[in-house]
């Protein structure tokens, strides 16, 4: 078994909370803003789409930090790249229909029994400007993700390093 780095650490966590996020977002669309945005574009297909694809990758890339291969490599990388694309779409739709989306991410927010945050705050959270700082902020952990993921390159290549190895005896 591979000794498991800071960074290899952070990107188990990473992927384990988001592949949980996305099975969320499978299992009680409703309860999402996403799902909102997406439905009332006519899109609901797409977002499940991004869904489930990006729920596959993601817990495949879990499953490929605990069997490190070369393979994780690329799907890390893909599941970050989806997400990301995601959420610039996500967040492009979202900024045609603040409203909507407000109200959606309350009547969320209520049906899973948590407290929707004053309308003061409602109404700083829901602005062009509010969303793409919060787009921004994903952009920089996508980030940060996808350099964790190239810095521990090795660690999912270690195998074929080591099985190309010629033999000593």
């Amino acid at each position: 078994m591979k000794k498991k780095t800071a960074g290899i650490i952070i990107l188990i966590v990473w992927f384990i909370w988001s592949a949980s996020t996305d099975l969320n977002a499978l299992i009680r669309p409703t309860s999402t803003t996403d799902y909102y945005i997406f439905f009332s574009n006519g899109l609901a297909l797409l977002h499940f789409f991004f869904a489930i694809t990006v729920f596959v990758l993601d817990a495949a890339t879990v499953w490929f930090l605990f069997q490190p291969r070369r393979a994780g490599l690329y799907v890390a990388l893909s599941a970050l790249a989806l997400s990301l694309i995601q959420s610039i779409v996500s967040v492009s739709l979202a900024v045609s229909d603040l409203s909507g989306v407000r109200q959606a991410y309350v009547v969320g927010r209520r049906a899973r029994g948590l407290s929707a945050s004053s309308p003061e705050v409602l109404d700083m959270m829901f602005t062009p400007g509010a969303m793409f700082v919060v787009l921004t902020g994903l952009i920089l952990i996508m980030a940060l993700m996808a350099f964790l993921i190239i810095w521990n390159r090795d660690y999912f290549l270690s195998n074929d390093i080591t099985s190309a190895a010629p033999s000593t005896s």
